[in-house]
């Protein structure tokens, strides 16, 4: 696994998604970040009282990209996604999505989060985050 359960719950938490561990790559040296494999899944409709749709519900999972993947802590930076483009190639069936995510920080404090989003079928598509990454300032009593 590439995350460990502690920090994929600390996200999920976050968030109105669920999200499951994914195979992938071990990254021994820091198995708290960098490249993730999650399924999935919104828990909550986008709109209440309205079923959300296949597209909906990709998208949504495709903007989580940056923060499976994230390179840096969390608590110590920021990593903002100013836009998000996603190419899909099908209609996604079923709830459960895999966001397959890597992200790359350069210097100056740009970067991209990439992804591949599937279902039980197979690929349905590829996402990409422009991130804006700075450090938080120090916490009040740090």
């Amino acid at each position: 696994m590439r995350k460990d359960s502690a920090g994929i719950e600390g996200l999920a938490s976050a968030t109105s998604v669920t999200l499951r561990l994914g195979e992938g790559i071990v990254r021994a040296a820091r198995p708290d970040r960098g490249p993730a494999a999650v399924w999935a899944r919104m828990r909550y409709p986008l709109v209440a009282d309205e079923e959300t749709g296949p597209l909906e519900r990709v998208l949504a999972i495709a903007d989580s990209g940056n923060g499976a993947s994230s390179e840096l802590d969390l608590h110590s930076w920021h990593f903002i996604n100013p836009e998000l483009t996603v190419h899909l190639h099908r209609e996604a069936v079923g709830e459960w999505i895999c966001l397959d995510a890597q992200t790359t920080i350069s210097t100056g404090g740009a970067g991209l989060a990439t992804s591949t989003l599937s279902d039980l079928d197979g690929l349905v598509g590829v996402g990409a985050q422009a991130l804006l990454v700075a450090p938080r300032p120090p916490a009040a009593g740090r």
